[in-house]
């Protein structure tokens, strides 16, 4: 048995998905249709693509508006730390991965308040800014689009720890009553401005490349998507750390990156797999047409009663797969979702590809 059990491993890393077989809380069975997705090279974009094609730097300053007026602060729930090759970064257990490395970030800050450790890549104007800011201390002096940038990593806040803190345990409470009630509630600020920008552009390059793949599931959705990417796998590690902080008793399952051209729709369905607790959908847009009312929200039935949610870009919504839910036709193009799928924390068997041992 564990002949065979060393055996499937190896045959997994041949494959590439390499951080699937980091992690011990299920083992992947090589399925004939998972090894052909991976064979066409559809889910393994360059590890560089990132530090490539996703850089920050002031000229994205429009994106991020400074906090005018108000008093901004170093937050102890934050931290930044500089990304050096050659020492071991300090991260999560479950987020240490051999992608992370390869995907070169030049910096990583660390949530302390919400377990989490987000990474990013810095133009060299941008990150000789940060580092000089870092020595000194001296944030009052910042270049308005450069603070703007820095609120937008997580850096600097115009909040104390303490509201941080309270505002961490108000919305948990929130969300889990809403879940309860409604199946279905929604984060205001799940990551980061900065965060949704990396995201958000590495969806546009994909898509840009052909890494995105017509989803066959649901033909009248016209939707691509990415399956498995390993920088969404390394998201979806830390937030399951977040949502169970909130008291959602769940482990990690699956992800997509998902593109929604114009004319899109998701028929009312229910996931019929029973082992998904909630379903976690961020949305991604770096703008929405407000004219056009597209923040095409998602619909959420229980006991009769319908939830809608509508998310501008960086926010989410979180709701329960056994219930009906769906989207009406979109009336704009590209609406583009970072999808987490999440198992109940007690389920034990399959999920789609996904074989939970424990």
């Amino acid at each position: 048995m564990l002949k065979k059990v060393k055996n499937l491993l190896i045959d997994l890393r041949s494959i590439g998905n390499t951080l699937l077989c980091e992690y011990d809380d299920y083992l992947l069975p090589s399925h004939p249709k998972f090894r052909e997705t991976y064979s066409k090279g559809l889910g393994l974009p360059p590890d560089s693509l990132l530090a490539d094609h996703c850089k920050l730097s002031r000229a994205d300053a429009d994106l991020f508006k400074p906090s005018m007026g108000k008093k901004l602060q170093r937050s102890k729930i934050t931290d930044v730390e500089f990304v050096d090759p050659a020492k071991p970064l300090h991260l999560p257990k479950e987020a240490r991965t051999t992608w992370l490395a390869r995907a070169r970030p030049h910096i990583i800050v660390h949530n302390r308040l919400q377990n989490m450790s987000l990474p990013y890549w810095l133009d060299d104007e941008l990150l000789n800014t940060l580092m000089a800011a870092e020595a000194n201390q001296s944030h009052g002096s910042l270049h308005a689009d450069t603070q703007g940038i820095f609120e937008a990593l997580g850096i600097l806040s115009p909040f104390s720890a303490d509201e941080e803190v309270e505002k961490h345990r108000t919305t948990g409470l929130r969300l889990k009553q809403e879940l309860d009630e409604h199946a279905a509630c929604k984060f205001f600020d799940f990551f980061p401005p900065a965060f949704i920008y990396t995201i958000s552009r590495y969806c546009e390059v994909l898509n840009d490349n052909g890494y995105l793949d017509f989803d066959q599931n649901f033909p009248a959705a016209k939707r691509t998507w990415l399956y498995g990417d390993r920088f969404a796998n390394f998201i979806q590690v830390q937030a399951v750390n977040l949502l169970c902080s909130y008291g959602n008793e769940i482990k990690r399952g699956t992800n997509s990156i998902i593109n929604y051209p114009f004319g899109s729709s998701l028929t009312k369905h229910v996931d019929d797999l029973c082992g998904w607790g909630v379903v976690l959908a961020v949305s991604i847009c770096l703008r929405i047409s407000k004219a056009s009312g597209a923040e095409w929200p998602i619909k959420v039935e229980k006991d009769g009663q319908v939830t809608t949610i509508s998310c501008q870009p960086g926010e989410a919504a979180a709701f329960k797969p056994d219930h009906p839910h769906w989207r009406d036709t979109s009336s704009d193009g590209n609406n583009r979702f970072l999808l987490f799928w999440f198992v109940r924390k007690s389920y034990r068997g399959r999920v789609n590809h996904l074989i939970y041992m424990k």
